[in-house]
């Protein structure tokens, strides 16, 4: 017998263009939330309680899996973030800004702590606390303190300010220069 349902049942999905329960969701309606088959994911103002598109289970997820991240300018969980954001471990989130707290620093689409030590076997990377990025040559008036592996204002301790080019701390000041 066949009876009309308020709510499908536990292994049904609640198809809306033809008022039927189904086992699945059809390809344009292929995302479920709240056991009812939809186009896309519900968007929220507030980011907190968005819903992210997951294609491999076909779910609106306020989370995604591990490894994946929720990008907010596509409503998808994705693998990569797309190319000006970050893939941030600390909240899986892709941001704009790998976040201070936790001490992140983004390079090549990731949100890192510390930086990876170098990009090539003599090409080093510096957190640089402005844009939250690993550079390898600091900004305009920085210093690049390969003790720390930061870019710095001043340098500190037994270490000088060497103009260069580059601009680094130096334990020792090159010839024909003094400390």
């Amino acid at each position: 017998m066949k009876i009309c349902v308020a709510v499908c049942s536990p292994d049904y999905y609640a198809y809306t263009p033809t008022l039927q329960c189904r086992q699945n969701c059809q390809p344009q309606y292929k995302y479920y939330a709240n056991q009812t088959c939809i186009i896309s994911c519900p968007v929220s103002s507030n980011l907190s309680t968005n819903l992210y598109m997951d294609n491999t289970t076909y779910s609106c997820r306020n989370k995604c899996l591990p490894t994946w991240y929720a990008d907010n300018s596509t409503g998808y969980c994705v693998q990569t973030c797309s190319s000006t954001l970050f893939a941030d471990n600390s909240t899986g989130l892709c941001v704009n800004k790998c976040p201070s707290t936790p001490d992140y620093y983004g390079y090549n689409k990731v949100c890192y702590f510390p930086c990876p030590k170098q990009v090539s076997p003599n090409l080093p990377l510096f957190a640089e606390n402005v844009t939250r990025t690993c550079l390898t040559q600091c900004p305009s008036g920085g210093f690049a303190d390969s003790f720390n592996w930061r870019c710095v204002a001043v340098c500190t301790g037994i270490q000088f300010n060497y103009f260069g080019p580059p601009p680094v701390c130096v334990s020792v000041c090159p010839s024909p220069l003094y400390g």
